[in-house]
């Protein structure tokens, strides 16, 4: 069990990586300002992760795990399953979804994880393509709920659209 004040402190550094990501974006985001605004010292960051990729890679593979069981349902539910999902931390989802750091974008990786799901469901010559696109518009259309909050008529819209992707020849 780990101790009430690591947990403490790792609260305070995913908060506040979260509160700089969504201000000045990971590019600019640096180290000493991230332990500023958290109140911890270098050494203490450093104590728990190796630099800021490291925590940011380390976000996205909880994301990925929380997203993941949401793709037992049917393809074209994707959307509101993986929405539902992420409800609980749409928040830092969102914000996730936004950095698009080179070999540390969730929406790179949850796109690839849904290509790799959906292709071995299609088939015909267009296969690869169609599984592409519909990935694509999945990860699009959470972000969008997620952004705008859940609507049952937008929901119907997009599990249309992406049938019409998966089941087309």
């Amino acid at each position: 069990m780990t101790d009430k004040r690591t947990l403490k402190t790792l609260a305070a550094i995913d908060a506040t990586g979260y509160d700089l990501l969504a201000t000045v974006g990971f590019d600019q985001l640096s180290v000493q300002a991230w332990c500023t605004a958290a109140h911890i010292t270098r050494p203490t960051f450093y104590g728990y992760y190796l630099d800021k990729g490291d925590w940011l890679e380390r976000q996205i593979d909880v994301a990925l795990r929380q997203l993941t069981p949401a793709l037992d349902a049917a393809p074209v539910d994707w959307p509101v399953a993986l929405t539902r999902a992420a409800w609980a931390r749409r928040v830092p989802l969102r914000i996730l979804l936004q950095v698009h750091a080179t070999k540390l974008d969730l929406t790179a990786a949850l796109t690839a994880l849904l290509v790799t799901t959906l292709r071995p469901q299609l088939s015909g010559p267009t296969a690869a393509y169609r599984a592409s696109a519909a990935a694509s518009a999945c990860v699009h259309d959470l972000v969008w709920l997620l952004t705008e909050g859940r609507n049952v008529q937008v929901e119907a819209q997009q599990r249309e659209r992406l049938a019409a992707l998966i089941d087309a020849s």
